[in-house]
């Protein structure tokens, strides 16, 4: 019978579902990276933009990633994927509606990157559910005004940030998986240790 999140995992389920995490957050990176070189070509943006306005795009870099919880981490990860499935549905919007009309194959690569970003945002719940943390509200996102040319510009830089986002989840679930793999030596080290001191006290018998 399987385990319910909600009642807690195993340390070995969680293991797995945080390699599982690591293995999306691996292709959706790929996935980005190429749907971006794809999306400068498309927008007839130079391929050496380097744009540094934000529109309130989510930023991986962070000078303190060391020093975070557990809960911090896992909560940064689902705000951010939260917004980058709101920014990429604009995105899809934009280019069905105004930049790229009749680009079909463009629109579907676009949707299959928004259906990865659903399922980290899934992954990360789960794993916030496995430790008992809560899971936070999402608030939607305010809809800017933007000009045709500053709608490329953000585009860019979603896809931008959401690769540098997917390397990041990478590290924070390595991270979390290689905390779980120590933790489970431990308990096995305490169990063995326990077993062989009951052992020795428990008196011969006849």
């Amino acid at each position: 019978m399987a385990t319910n999140c909600r009642d807690g995992l195993s340390v070995t389920s969680r293991q797995e579902l945080f390699s599982k995490a690591i293995q999306q957050a691996r292709k959706l990176h790929k996935d980005a990276k190429q749907l971006q070189q794809a999306y400068l070509e498309k927008q007839g943006l130079s391929m050496n933009l380097n744009p540094d306005v934000t529109y309130g795009i989510p930023t991986a870099a962070t000078s303190h990633w060391s020093e975070l919880t557990d809960a911090e981490r896992l909560n940064s990860g689902l705000t951010a994927y939260r917004t980058f499935r709101s920014l990429l549905e604009e995105v899809l919007d934009e280019q069905r509606n105004n930049l790229n009309t009749e680009d079909l194959e463009f629109h579907q690569a676009i949707s299959s990157v928004i259906t990865q970003v659903e399922a980290v945002i899934e992954v990360i719940e789960q794993a916030m559910l496995s430790l008992d943390l809560p899971i936070p509200c999402h608030s939607d996102r305010k809809l800017e005004n933007l000009s045709l040319f500053e709608r490329k510009l953000r585009g860019y830089k979603v896809l931008l940030e959401l690769s540098n986002w997917a390397l990041r989840s990478v590290r924070d679930f390595s991270h979390l998986n290689k905390k779980r793999k120590e933790a489970a030596h431990l308990l096995r080290s305490s169990i063995a240790r326990s077993t062989r001191r009951t052992s020795r006290a428990d008196p011969p018998r006849n």
